[in-house]
């Protein structure tokens, strides 16, 4: 096969192009695409208890910042269904240190709190805004606690989409030059045990366990409760099917994360399933570490394997059949397509792999030019040096 050499470079050139982000834009689209097709799960190991626009409008009186009373409130109904951790995905850096005393009201429940953080591509981070210390003390407890903050690190791609999160990051505590270990949000709840609840460890910072990429669960995945049905138990079928859930199919207490659905709270992001509220996001993100579901990618020497493994058989088919220049091209590039979406789809929906499509199996039409082409060019070779033969 004259036209391998040819093959072999467009491997290696496809490789470098990925490794290069050439192919990013295009990679991010073939994993949402992805995302899309899976099929739907239901998980009851989270549950997402949203305030919703009349939550709002009825609990908190269209104010923000939201009542520390209400929140509070919210915080120790929820605690009454004995989960297995809370995550509350509100802010509360405008709370003032008189608000200390309302929070010291919490019950006695694993809560992890966010943080807000400025500066999330910087290595290290900037810890932002954060509570008033009289208030920090209560909600971030001393280490050993079970009530902390956590910071939450959800990194969106060049094109606006969060595709991925971080598990630990260094950061910068204010007054501090010195960058320290600090856990986040998803990790912290994703760690969660019985006996051994959130808050109670710190992680290591790890080079090679910093992001991962979120496999998106389509919308309604997890079930979802309002704050009103919670605080209010207006509705005791809708609580019912909470309770029940206290205990999940795997004979798990859920872990329960809390969020803003409103719209003053402007908590919606682009996600390859749309516009997802910020802790459905968070879900996402902790079922992801928790099951250890992370989408890995088959890109470097995995990549030029499967190339190599599956191009040079296609390769020596299409110049077995000896096809003319315009169906050589054509079958070459009809085959690269099917077999790269092919294998593309099978290794995300069984392994959990993502195999970009855009160049791969690109060397297998450049090797069937090269090889349909190879006689012309040396009929045109050996003319020239005939003529080039005639003229000395």
């Amino acid at each position: 096969m004259v036209g391998l050499p040819a093959f072999l470079l467009a491997v290696g050139l496809n490789a470098g192009c990925q490794r290069l982000g050439f192919y990013d834009r295009a990679e991010w689209a073939d994993l949402d695409r992805l995302q899309r097709s899976a099929p739907a799960a239901r998980s009851s190991r989270i549950v997402v208890v949203l305030i919703s626009d009349d939550d709002y409008a009825g609990l908190f009186k269209r104010t923000s910042p939201l009542d520390p009373a209400k929140v509070t409130a919210l915080v120790n109904a929820v605690c009454r269904f004995d989960p297995l951790a809370i995550g509350v995905d509100l802010v509360t850096s405008d709370w003032s240190a008189r608000d200390a005393d309302v929070a010291k009201a919490l019950a006695p429940c694993p809560i992890v709190w966010i943080a807000d953080v400025e500066g999330l591509t910087a290595t290290p981070m900037t810890v932002g805004t954060m509570p008033p210390v009289a208030l920090g003390n209560v909600l971030g407890r001393a280490p050993g606690s079970d009530v902390c903050w956590a910071l939450s690190v959800l990194q969106p791609d060049a094109d606006g989409v969060i595709r991925r999160y971080a598990t630990r990051y260094p950061a910068v505590p204010p007054g501090s030059d010195v960058a320290q270990p600090h856990r986040t949000f998803i990790w912290t709840l994703a760690t969660s045990q019985a006996t051994s609840p959130p808050c109670r460890s710190e992680p290591s910072l790890d080079d090679r366990d910093r992001e991962k990429k979120i496999p998106f669960r389509a919308n309604g995945s997890f079930p979802r409760v309002s704050a009103r049905m919670i605080l209010e138990s207006a509705d005791p079928s809708q609580v019912q099917l909470f309770t029940a859930l206290r205990v999940g199919v795997f004979g798990e207490k859920p872990i329960v994360i809390i969020g803003g659905a409103y719209r003053q709270a402007r908590d919606r992001h682009r996600t390859p399933m749309g516009l997802l509220y910020g802790a459905e996001i968070l879900a996402n993100a902790v079922f992801t570490e928790r099951e250890n579901a992370e989408i890995v990618d088959a890109a470097g020497v995995s990549s030029i394997l499967i190339d190599l493994a599956v191009g040079t058989p296609l390769l020596a088919l299409v110049t077995w059949l000896r096809l003319k220049w315009p169906w050589a091209v054509l079958t070459s590039t009809m085959l690269a397509v099917v077999a790269a979406f092919a294998i593309s789809w099978s290794l995300y929906r069984y392994l959990g792999y993502f195999l970009g499509v855009f160049g791969a199996m690109a060397g297998i039409v450049l090797g069937i030019m090269v090889e349909a082409c190879w006689d012309s060019l040396k009929e045109w070779a050996s003319e020239l040096r005939e003529r080039l033969a005639n003229l000395s």
